[in-house]
């Protein structure tokens, strides 16, 4: 089958997939047809690129037809092979691997869960509740996609195989070893615990060891931090929420990523007061106790959720 065949094939599918109807067996075709071969899922990749950059370039109201969009994709599509033939590097290193992959794999945990996974270049995984992430490598680099959630990388040192992750439209390009990323709805956030890191975007910087940087589409914040806070905040890692001097809201935030019943703080007072203290991200109902005796909150709960006010 041709390049352009495959291309035909990709948009067919992106463009179907846009509309109500598309189901779970188009779904399951989707799947079929991106395993069978490195070249559809790279024409299906970089058009789905294509599209979240129209989006970004256009917006939406230019989009409602199908005929616009597929002319819209077409010229987006030609510029990006341009743009990689041209530059011979940065396109590439950014956002597609420069060689045609020879692995691909997803790992993802379901929510509340924590799971460890090593990569086949050595790399360690640990990913937080509710997160799906995509590796890829070739001969001349590692990349990896982060879908949602959050993961912490201990990663192989190869000086000829760059490691690259990437959320949403930040890369981060790893020059050290331990770090993690997390993808929110409309921000990365990468910290790193050992080694340098560079990030991308506006005000791209290279991050070293305590340093955070949160990053939107438009801004971005670094700042820096004791390590051993850092380390504290890292500690979901081993199945434990470390706090200290921690405002309530904060940790009950972190406690409602794991468990399915929420934590509701009901007022201010009580959102403020600062706590310290190590407890297990799975049981809640320790955490609320402690909250109750020590810090003498007023504790009231359902089946759906357990919400805090001041005596």
């Amino acid at each position: 089958m041709s390049a352009d065949e495959i291309e035909t094939q990709a948009m067919d599918f992106l463009l179907r997939r846009m509309d109500d109807s598309w189901s779970v067996e188009d779904q399951r075709h989707l799947d079929h047809w991106l395993a069978a071969s490195m070249a559809h899922r790279a024409a299906f990749w970089r058009l789905e690129y294509g599209d979240n950059k129209i989006t970004r370039l256009v917006g939406d109201q230019a989009l409602n037809e199908r005929e616009s969009r597929v002319h819209l994709w077409k010229g987006l599509a030609a510029s990006l092979i341009l743009l990689v033939g041209i530059s011979g590097g940065y396109f590439v290193h950014e956002h597609l691997p420069s060689t045609v992959p020879s692995k691909s794999i997803e790992y993802a945990t379901r929510f509340g869960g924590i799971s460890e996974a090593v990569l086949p270049d050595g790399t360690r995984l640990t990913l937080n509740s509710a997160t799906a992430v995509r590796f890829e490598e070739s001969s001349a680099q590692r990349v990896l996609w982060i879908k949602s959630g959050e993961a912490f990388f201990s990663v192989t040192h190869d000086a000829k195989r760059p490691f690259v992750v990437h959320s949403g439209d930040q890369a981060v390009t790893v020059l050290g070893t331990k770090f993690s990323v997390e993808k929110q709805t409309n921000k990365t956030v990468v910290s790193v615990l050992e080694g340098r890191v560079r990030v991308s975007g506006p005000g791209g910087a290279v991050l070293t060891r305590g340093q955070t940087a949160v990053m939107g589409s438009s801004s971005s914040l670094v700042f820096s931090e004791d390590p051993s806070v850092l380390e504290r905040r890292l500690s979901w890692r081993t199945g434990i929420l470390t706090f200290s001097e921690t405002p309530i809201r904060e940790a009950v935030a972190q406690f409602n990523r794991y468990n399915e019943r929420k934590v509701i703080v009901g007022d201010d007072q009580v959102g403020a007061t600062k706590i310290g203290g190590a407890f297990n991200l799975a049981n809640e109902d320790q955490f609320v106790h402690i909250l109750e005796t020590a810090y003498g909150v007023k504790v009231r709960s359902n089946e759906r959720e357990i919400i805090l006010s001041a005596r």
